[in-house]
């Protein structure tokens, strides 16, 4: 009996720490997309500075 309710107890562990560990892989791909569009949103900045340039010198 005892080691039934250890099991259960452990297994009640388990799935806590698997709920951890999806939660804070959600959140870490959340920020990394967030990242991802802020440095699309840059490198689009840069690229119509540049035909800006490239255009004035024609």
């Amino acid at each position: 009996m005892i080691g039934g309710l250890l099991a259960t107890l452990g297994d009640a562990i388990s799935t806590y720490a698997a709920s951890l560990a999806i939660d804070e892989f959600l959140q870490e791909s959340e920020e990394q997309n967030e990242k991802d569009q802020q440095l699309e949103e840059r490198l689009a900045a840069i690229e119509r500075k540049l035909d800006a340039f490239q255009n004035k010198t024609e």
